[in-house]
């Protein structure tokens, strides 16, 4: 029962002038960029969590991707129960070039990662995205 909101990020997407890579940073647990993005709740490697009734509003990346909740690296039992995320810009000022390695930044108010755990569960998200230059969807869940 927390909320989040105002949260803002302002830098810029990143670029492969110094050629192609699929970290942002070496010691990078996540593939892509990610610098640019915003997120309001995350659980990287958490076990046993419940998340319920929390609200998202006012969330905003000039050249990045948006989510209310993020579930990802090895991150297992993990129950999100109505998460409510609203006011969202996502990607805005991101502009497609050749030397942009990323996708067009996308808004989710839950974002399951492909390297999370099989008992990720959700019930009743919402998402009212403003704008979202990639697509805005309420779970995005990118588990195989």
């Amino acid at each position: 029962r927390t909320s989040a909101n105002g949260l803002q990020n302002l830098g810029a997407q990143g670029a492969s002038l110094c050629g192609k890579y699929t970290r942002s940073h070496p010691g990078a647990t996540l593939e892509g960029y990610g610098g640019a993005a915003v997120r309001a709740y995350t659980f990287a490697g958490s076990q046993n969590v419940s998340l319920n009734s929390v609200v998202a509003t006012n969330l905003s990346a000039i050249a990045g991707s948006v989510s209310g909740c993020e579930v990802l690296t090895d991150s297992d039992s993990v129950r999100i129960k109505d998460c409510d995320v609203s006011g969202v810009d996502a990607g805005l000022g991101f502009v497609a070039a050749a030397n942009s390695p990323g996708e067009d930044p996308t808004a989710s108010g839950v974002r399951i990662a492909p390297s999370a755990g099989a008992a990720v569960r959700v019930d009743a998200a919402r998402l009212d995205a403003t704008q979202a230059l990639g697509g805005a969807t309420t779970i995005l869940d990118e588990r195989p």
